[in-house]
């Protein structure tokens, strides 16, 4: 049997701070299904992710962002839904950006690539 193509796709939180990559990367997640929260600062996503009372499927954020970076942002956002996968997008190395629990995607990226890889770590 192959992969189902009938799976609910989830939550997406979103934050990255340069207005019109998150403005294609929430459009090409809302095509997929995804419900896509999003915002361009990780003090805002913290609050955002506090106040939401369903499950974050995944956070997708920038490494660096006004107000607390990606990593924190995705090490706090784990505390009050463990259940949430962690993906860094960054132009930065990927051995500046990696660490237990967090997944990596260089930038830039195409868009495709980047449903890829919510695909491959939502599925893990």
């Amino acid at each position: 049997m192959g992969e189902s193509v009938t799976r609910q796709p989830g939550t997406v939180l979103l934050v990255e701070d340069e207005e019109s990559v998150r403005e294609l990367v929430r459009a090409t997640l809302e095509k997929q299904g995804y419900t896509v929260l999003d915002t361009g600062k990780g003090d805002v996503a913290l609050q955002m992710a506090l106040s939401h009372t369903g499950p974050i499927d995944i956070l997708i954020s920038d490494l660096v962002l006004p107000g607390m970076g990606g990593r924190e942002l995705g090490f706090k956002v784990n505390e009050s839904h463990p259940e949430t996968k962690i993906l860094i997008v960054s132009g930065y190395p990927e051995d500046m950006v990696v660490g237990p629990g967090i997944e990596f995607l260089q930038k830039p990226f195409t868009l495709q690539a980047l449903a890829g890889k919510v695909q491959d770590v939502l599925g893990s």
